[in-house]
């Protein structure tokens, strides 16, 4: 942590659990403590890992879990979607999101980790159709008809039906984060091993150019 000064400074400054957590971490490692540096993160999730018994620590769970999830007040942004119909019952919407997650961006290594990063964050380059679901349709309304599944309130039964469905396009401005850029950006390559897209770390990128940050 130390070789990133600016996430250094930042973590010194920061009033959030994780950061002091991470600097005792840091600490500990610093006089060797390791075991002691390892079970410190642990404390920020009181209730789960009892940490008073011998033997060993059942850390079931995943990056998102145990990592990510002490971080969203510093990864999470928003963006207002606006449907151009007139029509739509739903026109303005907000969406916030507590993560980042990337998806295939369709490029071999090492392209595809910026690639997929400029597309999570460009949400201003996508426009897509509506889709919010129309009550009633007003005359001359843009909409389209699909499939859904709704349940008899008498019976129980589910029952398939047609449904109206707005057929506007949806536009929105670029992503933002809540609390101003974060001086890191966590996320997870899950999707990427998964896809065979990476194989080993020699296929990440040495850096990434992103926020007019590297």
């Amino acid at each position: 942590m130390k070789m990133h000064n600016a996430f250094y400074q930042h973590l010194l400054r920061s009033a959030e659990l994780y950061a002091g957590s991470l600097l005792r971490i840091c600490a500990m490692f610093d006089g060797g403590d390791y075991a002691m540096g390892k079970c410190e993160w642990l404390n920020i999730f009181p209730g789960r890992f009892d940490l008073t018994q011998p033997g060993q620590l059942n850390l079931w769970g995943n990056e998102e879990d145990l990592f990510v999830s002490r971080m969203y007040a510093e990864l999470e942004t928003v963006y207002t979607t606006t449907c151009l119909s007139p029509h739509c019952p739903f026109g303005v919407k907000q969406v916030q999101s507590k993560a980042i997650t990337l998806s295939n961006p369709g490029f071999p290594p090492p392209r595809f980790l910026p690639e997929s990063f400029n597309q999570w964050l460009n949400t201003d380059l996508n426009s897509t159709r509506c889709g919010q679901r129309m009550p009633t349709v007003p005359p001359g309304a843009m909409h389209f008809l699909g499939n859904c599944i709704v349940q008899d309130p008498l019976t129980g039964q589910l029952l398939q039906t047609v449904q109206a469905y707005c057929g506007g396009m949806r536009t929105c401005p670029k992503r933002a984060f809540c609390n101003g850029t974060p001086p890191f950006l966590l996320v997870s390559l899950d999707v990427f091993a998964r896809q065979a897209i990476i194989t080993d770390a020699s296929q990440l990128p040495q850096d990434v150019d992103i926020l007019n940050r590297s």
